[in-house]
């Protein structure tokens, strides 16, 4: 699924929780999850509580 540079500007200008539903739609109808990779694998984002992968 392609955006255009209008799309992409939409979708920058959503808040946070309607960029999570969107995200979580799009993910559902492309079957898709992408990550970020580096040459140890994959990218984590760590915080004293807790660690997660973004996606």
């Amino acid at each position: 699924m392609a955006l255009d540079a209008n799309q992409m500007a939409e979708i920058a200008a959503y808040d946070e929780e309607k960029r999570l539903n969107y995200s979580v739609k799009t993910m559902v109808q492309e079957r898709q999850i992408w990550i970020l990779t580096d040459e140890h694998g994959c990218v984590m984002l760590n915080t004293e509580d807790e660690d997660c992968v973004p996606v």
